[in-house]
């Protein structure tokens, strides 16, 4: 799997699958890990922040998904529960900026 993008990691094909996935899981979470607070902090300023941030768990919930057999079944389930409940705060958050 040559070239990189905002779905793919560079993988070797002697690579261990295990790798991959933690590698594909740490970007993504890296991406929640940047918008998380801004969205909490800064969403005054730019309601974008909590758009991407709802974006970024929803691609590492996706990966968790379609990895879940190379994952631990306890960590993957601690990290469903988190983004979950990330994703619905700032859905809620996204609900009152609407309203508003």
């Amino acid at each position: 799997m040559a070239g990189s993008s905002k779905w793919m990691v560079d993988a070797r094909e002697d690579e261990p699958v295990g790798r991959v996935v933690r590698r594909a899981l740490r970007a993504r979470l890296q991406v929640v890990e940047r918008f998380l607070p801004r969205a909490a902090f800064q969403a005054e300023q730019d309601v974008e922040y909590v758009h991407q941030l709802r974006v970024a768990t929803r691609r590492a919930m996706a990966v968790i998904s379609l990895c879940q057999d190379a994952l631990p079944r306890k960590r993957a389930r601690w990290f469903r529960r988190k983004l979950r409940r990330m994703r619905r705060a700032a859905g809620a958050a996204r609900n009152w900026g609407v309203m508003l």
